[in-house]
């Protein structure tokens, strides 16, 4: 005998699983023989097997309105016997009513921490007798803004979507949770979903030049492991030579994107560069140098410095130990500011600070370019720093150097102590013996010491207006700006407060009879 139980559209089975509400058809016509009786008896979801059979027909319809599991019970007797007795047999199927049924889509089951996961609910059902709630959730754990409440008619908005690295490198599992909003109902579907870290991604190109003239290459890309050109979007090949690069759209143009050609205008050295960004955003680049036909050799820049130990004030020869054919040139950066282009340059680094040397060699194929760091130091330590007498404006600043057997002043001096007007940096250089020097210097900053920078003659430490102050007014007033000093604190003046006339005595402003009246005062012989 077979007991078949079927919906429209579903396979039929002596068990299947509906919605709420759904008519289901059972038929017993598979059944072999001629049965006298035929008995269904239906026993509802908690419920027990009824005395009195449900229906006595070969088939019959059932409306199943409780969700849980339908047991269905078909009994039949024939008329012949088996040993003095009455043959029957018996079959059973099992309904599964459900108001909710979920049905999770995850999409890949293996994703990259770059990828987007996007879940997809909307082939759940739920059953036109019940509303619905529904909850996505990674290990048990609801998705932040993946929760819908009540009430869930349409399963077609059951989407949820976040990026693999909220998550990180890892294997989870996702699911989708339906609740019957009025009879508490759940179901669940679920799925394993693995994360790994994606590959790093970097680009490499090889080349063939010569094919199919010397001044001809192809260049093949190579890519990282973890990687597939198909995951490429575009290729940006730049040759080097002057002419505009060339951008490969990788998924038309795939050959082409792997396999580039270009034909160079001369023989040399070219740097040829790829750019690729890939599908999801990344890029990344590379330069090659390359050689195209049959060029002078590229020259190479190396040298060495004597002494290796290079000590102030003392000359250091640079010797160029590279190689360079052809027409070259030489431009050596001492890293102070001083340059040469000899061949094999002598210079001397004033201040022991450690110099980052370059030389750079060029010819009509290309150029190279070398480095080294150059310790300076002293070549003996003084006893002392240098020492600054007064601080004022005006006065006479003196700066004295430590005791030594010679010395050279960045103003040119070679005694032991300078006069200087101005603040700025001074710097020293200190012999000891015949070639032994030293570094020091000292930075001069000066103050308005006294008087009214509104105006008086008493304003300088000898208390009178000098010849210094006579310049500066003097450049002040031929300067062509077109204006004068207004503000008599101006560092231009060798002693500040030189405005000394006005209807009513010193204004503030320095004016031609202010000048008049100091170059009486100079020449009056007072």
């Amino acid at each position: 005998m077979a007991l078949i139980c079927a919906v429209q559209g579903w396979a039929e089975s002596p068990s299947i699983t509906v919605l709420t509400g759904t008519a289901v058809h059972c038929d017993s016509s598979g059944s072999g023989g001629n049965p006298t009786t035929i008995e269904w008896f239906v026993t509802p979801p908690g419920g027990t097997t009824p005395a009195n059979p449900s229906s006595t027909e070969q088939a019959f319809d059932l409306s199943v309105e409780i969700p849980g599991s339908w047991t269905i019970d078909l009994n039949m007797e024939y008329a012949h016997d088996v040993d003095g007795s009455p043959w029957s047999s018996q079959d059973q199927g099992v309904i599964e009513a459900k108001s909710v049924v979920a049905d999770l889509d995850p999409g890949p089951l293996v994703v990259t921490t770059t990828d987007t996961i996007t879940l997809d609910g909307s082939g759940s059902q739920i059953s036109a007798l019940a509303v619905a709630s529904a909850v996505f959730k990674v290990d048990d754990i609801p998705i932040d803004g993946c929760s819908f409440s009540g009430p869930v008619t349409d399963p077609g908005i059951l989407t949820c979507t976040f990026p693999a690295s909220d998550l990180g490198p890892g294997v989870f599992v996702l699911s989708l949770e339906l609740t019957d909003s009025v009879g508490g109902f759940v179901d669940t579907d679920q799925a394993t979903l693995e994360i790994i870290e994606e590959p790093p991604f970097f680009i490499d190109f090889l080349a063939f030049p010569g094919q199919p003239t010397p001044l001809a290459a192809t260049f093949d890309l190579v890519l990282s492991d973890g990687w597939q050109y198909s995951d490429l979007g575009t290729a940006l090949w730049d040759p080097g030579d002057g002419g505009l690069p060339e951008n490969m759209n990788c998924p038309a143009d795939y050959f082409e994107c792997e396999h580039w050609a270009h034909t160079f205008p001369d023989d040399g050295y070219y740097d040829v560069t790829v750019t690729v960004t890939t599908g999801g955003g990344h890029t990344d680049s590379v330069t090659h140098q390359v050689m195209i036909g049959n060029p002078p050799p590229l020259p190479t820049a190396d040298f060495s410095a004597s002494p290796a130990a290079a000590t102030v004030n003392s000359p250091v020869a640079f010797t160029f130990t590279g190689s360079c054919t052809e027409v070259c040139t030489y431009f050596w950066d001492f890293g102070d500011g001083s340059t040469s282009t000899m061949l094999n340059p002598t210079h001397t680094f004033i201040a022991p600070i450690d110099r980052e040397v370059e030389l750079t060699v060029s010819n009509n194929t290309g150029q190279d370019i070398a480095t080294q760091e150059i310790t300076v130091s002293n070549c003996w330590s003084p006893s002392g720093t240098i020492t600054q007498n007064g601080s004022c404006y005006g006065a006479p600043i003196t700066l004295s150097a430590p005791n030594a057997d010679g010395f050279s002043w960045s103003t040119g001096s070679t005694s032991g102590s300078i006069v200087v007007a101005q603040p700025a940096l001074y710097w020293a250089h200190l012999l000891k013996g015949a070639t032994c020097w030293a570094f020091l210097d000292h930075t001069v900053s000066l103050w308005q010491c006294q008087g009214n920078p509104e105006g008086n003659v008493d304003m300088d430490a000898q208390g009178q207006v000098d010849a210094a102050d006579i310049q500066a007014l003097i450049r002040e007033l031929s300067d062509e700006d077109g204006l004068l000093v207004i503000d008599s604190w101006a560092a231009e003046l060798g002693a500040p407060g030189a405005d000394l006339t006005g209807t009513t005595g010193p204004d503030g402003l320095i004016t031609s009879d202010d000048l008049d009246h100091l170059l009486g005062l100079l020449f009056s012989g007072e």
